[in-house]
């Protein structure tokens, strides 16, 4: 099934607050619970459906074309980051929130690179899983404490080894390189402008206009770079 982008538009006109959810999880005591805990902790939340692996999940995902999917990363049959990629390619206003048991640095680092807008831990707290999928669905990224500091320290371990190919950076405006730099800090773009002294809707355009040169789906993706290539 394909979407012409006045269709995928018109779909994404929400007349409400709330947030459709779609949860891919092979566990279904655990998909089960959560249901019913996202459901009880926010009202705005609505899961539209459910799968236990990526080959369901990607049959029936194009015809709802819910907000935010939460998956997790470890599936049957195809993997989390090759199910993420193939949405993004079906489906691209749809976005992915991975939840998972799992913090190791080469999970989070292939479902960021696939395209995710964000990773949580299964074991975080109601209030971090609520705010990652509200987070995502207006097109923001959020990692677990945890992950988010893991991730950096990986990142930044490996920075001379990873620093290979094409550098888009040099495509960059000396502002956009502050914006980028601010970025992979992990501050937001509010946070952004107050240290600028710029508007947040300005810098809310560089942020867009980096991840336009830079060819990366979200911010998260943009500050693991800007750490491979030596900007911060």
């Amino acid at each position: 099934m394909s979407y012409t982008d006045q269709e995928l538009e018109l779909r994404y006109q929400r007349s409400s607050d709330v947030v459709e959810v779609f949860l891919v999880e092979d566990n279904r005591l655990f998909r089960r619970g959560l249901s019913e805990l996202l459901a009880a902790n926010d009202p705005t939340l609505h899961i539209a459906g459910s799968a236990t692996s990526g080959e369901e999940a990607l049959d029936q995902i194009p015809a709802l074309l819910p907000d935010v999917v939460l998956m997790d990363i470890h599936l049957p049959g195809i993997t989390g980051p090759e199910a993420i990629r193939r949405l993004a390619i079906r489906c691209p206003p749809v976005r992915v929130l991975v939840i998972s048991g799992s913090a190791e640095d080469r999970d989070v680092m292939e479902a960021i690179l696939a395209g995710a807008r964000g990773y949580i831990l299964k074991t975080a707290p109601v209030e971090e899983i609520t705010a990652g999928i509200h987070a995502a669905a207006e097109g923001a990224s959020l990692l677990s404490p945890v992950v988010a500091a893991q991730l950096l320290d990986h990142v930044r371990e490996n920075a001379a080894s990873l620093r290979v190919g094409a550098d888009p950076v040099g495509e960059l405006t000396p502002r956009e390189l502050e914006v980028l730099r601010l970025m992979a800090l992990g501050l937001e773009n509010a946070e952004i402008a107050r240290e600028l002294v710029i508007s947040t809707r300005t810098a809310r355009n560089h942020v867009a206009s980096i991840l336009e040169k830079l060819q990366m789906h979200n911010r998260i993706q943009a500050a693991v770079y800007a750490v491979r290539h030596g900007v911060v």
